[in-house]
């Protein structure tokens, strides 16, 4: 029996240690929408073309209405979605977004290309958006944009935009939310040793000479994922490096910061 017992709490201690997420918990469903366009410049077989892909995700079920609604309001989707707050309102609002960009893509291309044809490559133009609903807190719903576009020049341009809110009530979460007041010299001060070590460098001068934060403008995002264990920040690429260094994230976990948290989020 003794035996038995232990089992038993030893197995309830592993479920209690385990806070399981907003999503995991069932609170909310997570439905997409996916829409592929395409637009020839003109009716020439080797007409450049603007193409568009998107593929978003949203919460039925529970709050996720009001969640939805702190996407939108918060810029993180489409800015065509604001008025909208359920799955048929985004995809008119995905559908309308789509025409705005096509017509304006025809608007601004069009006649230049008329004038000038030795290069249709530079008239292309590519945009694609994914969109993405994590959890790794119990009380944290976190929404990340993914844009890839392309206009003509010599890369294309990538972004990852990340917003975290409270499951519960749909609120924003920003970095004055978390830490204290006067967090930014320690906070930057951590995130440029994570550099250091990451580019094998001793100081401020060695990333400058790598053309890393190179105008010395050292700051910490507002772009960032909390995480189970700590926050990652996000650089996009061309933020502060070369295009070749790609996107850099930061990790800096919960024990380096304890000290500079005004609240511990759950």
């Amino acid at each position: 029996m003794k035996k038995i017992f232990t089992v038993f709490l030893f197995a309830a201690l592993l479920i209690s240690c385990h806070r399981k997420n907003a999503i995991e918990r069932g609170d909310f469903n997570i439905d997409s929408i996916v829409s592929d366009s395409s637009l020839r410049l003109t009716d020439g077989l080797d007409s450049p073309e603007c193409s568009i892909h998107i593929s978003v995700q949203y919460l039925n079920g529970g709050n996720g209405q009001m969640l939805n609604r702190s996407f939108l309001s918060n810029g993180i989707m489409l800015p065509d979605y604001t008025e909208y707050s359920n799955g048929d309102g985004i995809r008119k609002s995905v559908d309308s977004f789509v025409a705005g960009y096509l017509s304006d893509y025809i608007d601004f291309y069009k006649k230049i290309y008329e004038n000038d044809r030795t290069h249709p490559e530079l008239y292309s133009n590519r945009y694609a958006l994914n969109t993405y609903i994590l959890s790794e807190k119990e009380d944290v719903i976190t929404y990340m944009a993914k844009l890839t576009s392309y206009g003509g020049g010599l890369y294309e341009t990538r972004q990852t935009l990340v917003k975290n809110f409270y499951a519960d009530t749909g609120k924003f979460i920003s970095l004055d939310d978390i830490f204290i007041h006067g967090y930014e010299k320690m906070l930057k001060d951590i995130i440029l040793n994570k550099f250091y070590n990451m580019f094998d460098v001793d100081n401020i001068e060695g990333l400058k000479k790598r053309y890393i934060f190179a105008d010395g403008n050292i700051y910490v995002p507002d772009n960032f994922i909390i995480e189970k264990d700590g926050i990652s920040f996000i650089y996009c690429q061309d933020e502060i490096a070369p295009h070749e260094e790609g996107e850099i994230r930061i990790k800096v976990n919960d024990s380096e910061i304890e000290n500079l948290k005004k609240v511990e989020i759950k």
